[in-house]
């Protein structure tokens, strides 16, 4: 499973933010590949960081980046269960995670922020 850079942004909590931010990645021509906003935080996968950095530090915010775990998922019933038991079963917390598009098709992408990534990485085979 690989190793992904996560990108996050502070987002003020008012109408448009969240479309300024989406829309300076795109006319970057930088592909959102997973998403998650939560209580003013902005957390994603796009397809070239280094980019992406410098399109949200030219909106004036500050961006902050994270390795996660990034694995593809058959949309399957269970399918997100059984990734879930072998991460537990390893002993790593999942502090979070959330889906986007995959490079397979008929895939989802499962990001997962875990307590220690190497041992959840091993969980699930790699």
């Amino acid at each position: 499973m690989p190793v992904a850079k996560q990108l996050s942004a502070a987002l003020a909590n008012k109408p448009g933010t969240l479309a300024e931010l989406t829309g300076a990645l795109g006319r970057e021509g930088i592909n959102i590949q997973a998403l998650m906003v939560f209580e003013g935080r902005a957390r994603f996968l796009v397809n070239d960081p280094a980019k992406a950095r410098e399109a949200v530090r030219k909106l004036g915010l500050q961006v902050f980046e994270d390795d996660v775990l990034a694995t593809e998922i058959e949309p399957r019933t269970g399918a997100f269960g059984r990734i879930t038991r072998k991460i537990a079963d390893a002993g790593v917390n999942i502090d979070y995670c959330y889906t986007g598009l995959a490079r397979s098709e008929g895939k989802v992408v499962g990001v997962f922020v875990v307590s220690d990534l190497k041992k959840a990485m091993k969980a699930l085979g790699d």
